[in-house]
């Protein structure tokens, strides 16, 4: 090992024990009479309960993880801890809405983080017949919220975890500049937003009357969705997997990552990779299916549309018990694999590099059958006999394709 590897570890060794050894002998932990813990022994522990009932709330925690449940209390009620030589907190109940702000004072401040992600400085109850308005802001530090219906629910953070579990509202807007969100049980009668620009987003079992979610730099993963309009997913750097969704129209992107779709059922269905793979499982589709993908596999399995479109740049393209009425494909590098695909009037398939091989169900004789190979061979005689069409051209591949009754 070089010295200077060593030495870099060592200096990062003593960090750690330093750090470490601060926390003990300064900080500490500590539980309020509250039950929110907060590892600073400076704090001061502090709470206001209001005297009239709220219809909004408005929360911006500048410094630390703040938390947003229900509870069973009569009015709404404040807990959180304070450091007042380094910050300032603002609490107000005026006119129907209550308001919290947290300030740092001007001036040098240092903290030692805690190690507990489950620690927060700062707690709202609401009575359990809240229904209003919320918009929680945090700027470092996570924000949770649970058990919460309103009218319009707004989530953001500029830098920590987000989660939002088991909501009920008229819109829902939840969003992270840096960190994680996760999102679960949501019913929404409106529009349901979901935006994170660096970190993974989860999200299960949700209903809305539209849904869009982003990511510019982490996963996409969601299970389970009921929308009545449309529903989109985009992820710029990361991987999108989603699970049981039923839609209008159906559309998921991503520009550099797999995108894998299963059991969604939709009016019609976009899936699309720049670079990676684009794999759909059971769909149910009465409309049109559009797959694309510039460099990377195209696989569609055990589904069911009107009309299916695919094109991809460099990759090989997949069908496997697909049943549709036609099918267009291209690919310009790569092949094109058919394994018992029911085509109902009309199945095109055009390749630059690659074969087109597999199997069709029906009889040869129901086909009017097309082909042109610039260098390869076909196992196929020109027909316009059949009641179905089928054309194939390829630049350089062989054409093999049987048919199954």
């Amino acid at each position: 090992m070089k010295k200077s590897t060593i030495i870099a570890l060592a200096a990062c060794g003593v960090g750690i024990l330093l750090l470490i050894t601060g926390r003990l002998l300064f900080k500490g932990e500590y539980k309020g009479d509250n039950g929110m813990i907060i590892i600073n022994k400076n704090m001061t522990e502090k709470s206001f309960v209001c005297t009239n009932d709220i219809d909004k709330l408005v929360v911006n925690e500048t410094c630390y993880k703040a938390r947003v449940t229900v509870k069973d209390v009569e009015k709404a009620e404040v807990r959180y801890f304070l450091n007042e030589e380094a910050e300032e907190v603002t609490v107000e109940d005026k006119n129907g809405e209550l308001n919290f702000k947290r300030e740092q004072k001007k001036g040098i401040r240092f903290d030692f983080i805690s190690f507990d992600v489950n620690d927060y400085a700062t707690e709202i109850v609401l009575p359990k017949d809240f229904k209003g308005e919320l918009i929680i802001k945090g700027i470092s530090g996570g924000l949770e919220v649970r058990e919460i219906t309103g009218t319009n629910v707004v989530v953001e953070s500029s830098s920590g975890a987000v989660k939002v579990d088991n909501i009920k509202a008229g819109k829902l807007d939840v969003s992270t500049v840096s960190g994680s969100l996760k999102l679960n049980d949501a019913e929404v009668v409106g529009d349901l937003q979901v935006e994170a620009s660096s970190g993974r987003v989860e999200i299960n079992n949700i209903k809305a009357a539209e849904f869009k979610s982003s990511s510019v730099s982490g996963m996409i993963k969601l299970k389970d969705a009921e929308v009545a309009g449309d529903f989109g997913a985009e992820a710029s750097s990361g991987r999108v997997e989603i699970t049981n969704v039923k839609c209008k129209d159906f559309s998921s992107s991503t520009t550099s990552g797999a995108n894998e779709i299963r059991k969604i059922e939709a009016k019609n269905a976009d899936v699309s990779a720049s670079s990676g793979a684009v794999g759909c499982y059971e769909m149910t589709v009465t409309g049109n299916i559009k797959l694309t993908s510039v460099s990377g596999l195209i696989k569609l399995e055990e589904s069911s549309a009107e009309n299916v479109k695919s094109e991809s740049g460099s990759g090989a393209q997949k069908y496997i018990d697909v049943k549709l009425e036609t099918i267009y494909t291209k690919s310009v590098s790569g092949a094109v694999s058919l394994e018992r695909l029911d085509i109902g009037s009309a199945g095109e398939f055009h390749t630059s590099s690659g074969g087109v091989r597999g199997s069709v169900k029906g009889k040869e004789s129901d086909f009017s059958v097309i082909t042109t190979t610039g260098s390869g061979s076909s196992n196929l005689t020109n027909t316009r006999t059949g009641e179905k069409k089928l054309d194939i051209t390829t630049t350089s591949g062989g054409i093999r394709i049987t048919f199954e009754k």
